[in-house]
């Protein structure tokens, strides 16, 4: 059950924990595909790393198909360019209602973590989107999140196209991986 686990590219269901020599815990993750909120659409960034083995290891750590790297040094200028162009994008489909909910943080590495009882707000179920699998821990991941809703349209894409100003294009510079 252990390999199984770790083949899958998403969070589990389930986790299960060595809590002695002959015993395992298991928790459950929280599921919201079919929760009232739906899925954020994420902007993940990660953690500049400045020597050559921290780049290798994040290398590792990420699919082959990311082979563009850039970098900003202004996350607040990115996340409001981004909700202009969230912002565009709503009123091309003419979309005059609309909800969004932001949050943004460092993905903490414990899917392994059970969610707390109780009820589930706004807040917790965002929260939801920033625990990630350990394998995945050098990444370093700052994740910015934003859960789109309207009346006008309940059917909202799992992607949206979000343009960025010259502006907001300016806030990333290249980027050359550390030469130790």
């Amino acid at each position: 059950m252990r390999a199984r686990f770790a083949e899958t590219d998403d969070d589990p269901e389930l986790a299960l924990r060595r809590t002695g020599p002959d015993e395992w815990s298991a928790s459950q993750n929280l599921v919201v595909s079919n929760d009232e909120m739906p899925r954020p659409h994420l902007l993940c960034l990660a953690r500049e790393p400045t020597t050559s083995e921290e780049w290798e290891r994040l290398r590792a750590a990420l699919p082959g198909r990311y082979d563009s790297w850039t970098v900003t040094a202004d996350v607040d200028a990115v996340q409001f360019e981004i909700e202009c162009g969230i912002k565009r994008w709503l009123a091309t489909e003419r979309i005059t209602r609309h909800k969004i909910i932001r949050a943004r943080g460092w993905a903490a590495n414990t899917f392994a973590e059970a969610p707390p009882s109780g009820d589930l707000t706004e807040v917790f179920r965002m929260d939801r989107w920033f625990r990630k699998r350990t394998k995945y821990q050098a990444q370093a991941e700052y994740r910015l999140a934003w859960s789109l809703s309207s009346d006008q349209r309940v059917d909202m894409p799992e992607t949206i196209d979000v343009e960025l100003t010259r502006a907001g294009l300016r806030l990333f510079e290249p980027w050359t991986p550390p030469h130790d």
